[in-house]
């Protein structure tokens, strides 16, 4: 019997880097962003499709018209794979990167495709994630043949880790970013996610501080320019451009502008101070899988959430 290989690869720009090793197979490309909006655990779900619509487009303003034709049909056909097939997942080190993997491996169970999978885990143990797309061939072959095959525990654990994403109450992440596996990045990008949530102080989270400080450490002369340090930053999230102009875009708020710069306003140098908290002024209806952002804080001092 012919040997069946279906490569799962997080985006469009990473495809032809990983086609480009002539592994044969067939590629599958995630265009999702799970780690932002509302969820269902099972891909498949009849509402999936329409939620995931509807916050794109109330959300971020993106068109969606070909959401179905690029995402959910392709995802669809999969079902059809003969059981014995080998799943390779290409996924990057980061938080955008692994919510989508997790999802990726519920689906994969979902439709019985179980039996191998395997992780090719780009990273390193560097601040900044790791991109497929700054990765030479050669340096990409070496991730592919140092790709781990998931164990039972592994896909079992990955499964519960999503459907507690996919919960309205997000309390027990903690607890599972402690168990070891073969997700080597996974238990700090757990941790990273916790982070997320509005600090108890300023009501602000860990990476909105950070994009505010921006202003404060730098000149900044618009917008655009405060977007591209946003990028240069070293961190996990992983976030697209999209994401991070609609946080910034949250941040004017505490901005002005003075001599042809951005600079912290008055409510701003209160953040810097940790003098009031903007909870109520930060709120949206942003929600994490199935738990609303602003319904939990963020106890930095415990590193844990507190149900509001």
């Amino acid at each position: 019997m012919e040997d069946k290989i279906l490569h799962i690869i997080n985006g469009d720009a990473a495809l032809p880097y990983v086609q480009a090793l002539n592994l044969g197979g067939e590629y599958f490309v995630w265009r999702e962003m799970l780690c932002v909006g509302p969820s269902k655990m099972h891909l498949l779900h009849p509402e999936f499709e329409s939620i995931r619509k509807n916050f794109l487009t109330s959300y971020y303003q993106l068109e969606v018209q070909d959401y179905g034709d690029k995402f959910i049909e392709p995802l669809k056909k999969l079902q059809h794979l003969n059981q014995e097939t080998r799943v390779v997942l290409w996924f990057e080190d980061d938080l955008y990167c692994y919510i989508n993997m997790l999802a990726a491996i519920q689906f994969l169970l979902d439709i019985k495709l179980d039996k191998d999978i395997s992780l090719v885990a780009v990273g390193s143990n560097s601040e900044k994630t790791t991109p497929i797309t700054s990765l030479s061939q050669k340096q990409l072959e070496k991730f592919y043949k140092k790709r781990v095959r998931l164990t039972l525990d592994d896909i079992e654990y990955a499964s519960l880790v999503w459907s507690v994403y996919c919960e309205s109450n997000p309390l027990k992440i903690k607890i599972l970013s402690e168990i070891k596996s073969s997700f080597k990045y996974l238990p700090e990008l757990l941790k990273l996610h916790l982070k997320r949530y509005p600090g108890a102080t300023t009501g602000l989270n860990a990476l909105e501080k950070e994009l505010l400080n921006l202003i404060d450490t730098n000149k900044v002369a618009s917008q655009e320019q405060w977007l591209q340090l946003a990028i240069d930053l070293p961190h996990k999230y992983g976030f697209s451009d999209v994401q991070l102009n609609k946080i910034i875009s949250k941040l004017t708020q505490f901005t002005t502008s003075k001599n042809k710069n951005l600079v912290l306003n008055e409510n701003g140098l209160k953040v810097k101070n940790k003098t009031q908290n903007f909870y109520r002024d930060m709120k949206d209806e942003m929600k994490f899988g199935g738990s609303e952002k602003y319904q939990f804080l963020y106890i930095a001092e415990q590193g844990k959430l507190m149900k509001l």
